[in-house]
């Protein structure tokens, strides 16, 4: 091994720890077991889509390779902002039933009082 592949295996190890990391932080942050179960499954989908490229630019050929990190580059922004905004809208909805939860137990335990 020559020191390009030595360089490139840390750098490939940091940046899977990183993205480890990431996950973790991203799962633990979600509120409800419905955010928690949404940020799981697009955790995976991201980690699946990036092994998918970094597999592809490895053994497809080269005019072929490029086009694939062409997608890359563009799938990968547009399924963040979707799923950005997937979130935020299972996180609103978790938000409404508490609230909601809680004025129909208040009123429940006004009426009976």
């Amino acid at each position: 091994m020559n020191g390009v592949q030595i360089a490139g295996g840390v750098v490939a190890a940091v940046v899977i720890l990183v993205g480890a990391l990431t996950s973790r932080s991203s799962v633990k942050s979600a509120v409800g077991p419905r955010e928690r179960a949404f940020v799981r499954r697009v955790c995976a989908a991201t980690w699946t889509l990036i092994a998918a490229f970094v597999l592809t630019a490895w053994y497809v050929p080269s005019p072929a390779n490029w086009v694939v990190a062409a997608g890359f580059v563009v799938g990968i922004p547009w399924a963040v902002y979707r799923w950005t905004t997937q979130r935020q809208l299972i996180r609103e909805l978790d938000l409404r039933e508490t609230h909601a939860r809680e004025h129909a137990d208040a009123a429940r335990s006004a009426r009976t009082t």
